[in-house]
């Protein structure tokens, strides 16, 4: 009795308990909700945010080249941060080490002075380091209840715009100086005299006389547009952090005297060195290399002693982009920075047609090698030290019909590893596959050294002769140069952009890339005026990386 009297006396209270309880519980949950929403509110806005920062510190980054400061880093991270994080953003900050060392003060995004020198982003030895410092106000959902509006974020970046080691390889042939069409009157072809030619509409009597002239002059066409190009080129690249080199090539490098001085014919021979200026970071030494005359020229051959000169080739012969190549790899080699990204940037306007030796001690013939001499690939008839290649007459079967890859030597031919490579794979160590290795094998074979060394290899085929040559194939100098640039994006020749080494498996599918259009690293360039774009497209690949 007492106790039921009890139950009912204390059993309202007890309600009034349970529903205090559940208030308390279901506010502590809209408050746990509402914090809940609100720091997601601020993850997903601070994620944006580093997105921001972390685009914007790639944008100011790529701005790091000379002739460009602070403000352009500046004002090309501010168009990407608002790009990402429209109106809300409330302060954005750039900073970097510049050779100079701290400089004047600017305005950041909120209007107040600051001093974009960073010590910290000082190196030795030096790098391109960017930081991007980017605030907004993030819009809460429940905190707002409590006064607070908004809660402002802040993030910041480190991009790095990659050290470039560039090599710069140029082709100064002969060819450099037919001019760009009939109608150019800079240009000395080799037919077709009397003529007048250069600025002060001169007429010359014979080619020599053309090409020494404009050699003297400097107005040879298209070679001085290329040094012009060039000289942009290397403008585009930071003075005192990133290093330029410029080698060419024609006859040189490197012809040595390794046939048999016993010849009873006269044989013109050029031993030299195709370093214009070796890898530096003062890039006014560049410059001045580039436009040095004496230094940098289109080759003039000599006037042959006479007409019963029976090694002619020697001297119709002087695109050696082989033995180009392999110098520049090794200037990258001996005297790069191990850190830098290495470059090579090959431009020409033709194919191969000559190498760095007549023969070896191995006996690898490669060419030229002078009539008479008993040399197997001795050809007094363009293409010059080039197989005669035929079209693809029969894509299903194209092996019958291009010569394209070849092996150095029997031995190596009789590799069955090394063998697959080869258009002549089919072909066994008994037949005499040696003497096919020519000028374009040497120089695919310089390409794979400089790929092996990590080297990032850009080619510029220059002309409608590297599309359309009257002699042998129309189109060698476009594939061997697309095959360079397919091997130097990234060593490897199963990742060819140009599908330029596979037109004779029957697994590719069938056409590649038409005549004269871009692929992968390969640009063309059919007229001067197009050569600083091209140039330019080159320089915004440089390689970029977020660094924190």
């Amino acid at each position: 009795m007492k106790m039921a009297l009890w139950h009912r006396l204390f059993r309202p209270s007890e309600k009034g308990q349970v529903l205090i309880i559940v208030a308390v519980a279901f506010i502590a949950l809209l408050i746990l909700v509402g914090l809940v929403t609100d720091a997601a509110v601020l993850y997903v806005n601070y994620t944006h945010l580093r997105q921001a920062v972390d685009a914007g510190a790639v944008a100011a980054a790529a701005q790091y080249r000379k002739d460009r400061g602070i403000e352009d880093m500046y004002a090309a991270a501010v168009d990407v941060v608002q790009l990402q994080l429209s109106s809300v953003v409330t302060d954005v900050e750039t900073y970097w080490c510049p050779v100079t060392g701290e400089g004047d003060m600017i305005k950041n995004y909120a209007g107040k002075d600051y001093q974009p020198y960073a010590s910290d982003l000082c190196t030795v030895p030096p790098r391109k380091l960017v930081r991007v410092r980017a605030c907004f106000n993030v819009e809460l959902f429940f905190l707002p209840i409590l006064g607070i509006n908004n809660i402002p974020l802040c993030a910041q970046a480190e991009a790095e715009a990659a050290l470039i080691n560039v090599v710069l390889l140029l082709d100064t042939s002969e060819s450099m100086a037919y001019g760009t069409g009939p109608g150019d009157p800079n240009a000395c072809p080799p037919w077709g005299y009397p003529r007048v030619a250069g600025p002060n509409h001169e007429e010359f009597e014979s080619f020599a006389d053309c090409l020494h002239a404009c050699l003297d002059e400097q107005w040879c066409s298209p070679f001085e547009d290329v040094r012009a190009a060039a000289a942009g080129f290397v403008g585009m690249m930071r003075d005192g952090v990133d290093s330029a080199a410029v080698y060419h090539f024609d006859k040189t490098p490197v012809l040595t005297q390794s046939v048999d001085l016993s010849y009873g014919e006269p044989i013109t021979i050029y031993p030299s060195s195709g370093l214009v200026v070796p890898l530096t970071s003062t890039l006014s030494i560049v410059d001045e290399a580039i436009n040095d005359n004496s230094r940098l020229h289109v080759f003039a051959r000599p006037k042959r002693p006479d007409e019963d000169d029976l090694a002619l080739n020697f001297r119709w012969t002087n695109t050696n982009i082989g033995g180009g190549l392999r110098e520049a790899t090794d200037e990258l080699v001996r005297n790069g920075t191990p850190d830098a990204v290495w470059v090579i940037v090959l431009l020409t306007d033709g194919a191969a047609n000559t190498t760095d030796v007549a023969a070896d001690e191995n006996g690898w013939w490669t060419c030229p090698s002078p009539p008479g001499s008993g040399g197997p690939d001795e050809r007094t008839v363009s293409p010059m030290c080039r197989d005669p290649e035929a079209p693809d007459a029969d894509p299903t079967h194209p092996v019958t019909t291009t010569v394209t890859r070849h092996c150095p030597s029997l031995e190596a031919c009789s590799n069955p590893e090394a063998v697959p490579w080869y258009t002549n794979r089919y072909l066994t160590a008994t037949h005499p596959i040696t003497y096919y290795y020519d000028a374009d094998d040497y120089a695919r074979d310089m390409a794979d050294a400089a790929a092996s060394h990590g080297i990032v290899l850009f080619t510029i085929g220059f002309g409608r002769s590297v599309i359309d040559y009257p002699a042998g194939r129309d189109d060698a100098g476009e594939r061997l140069l697309r095959y360079i640039a397919d091997v130097g994006d990234d060593g490897d020749r199963s990742t060819a952009p140009c599908g330029s080494d596979f037109y004779w498996d029957s697994d590719y599918k069938w056409p590649l890339p038409p005549q004269g259009e871009d692929c992968g690293n390969y640009y063309y360039a059919d007229e001067p005026d197009e050569l600083d774009d091209v140039f330019e497209a080159i320089a915004k690949r440089v390689f970029l990386r977020i660094t924190k």
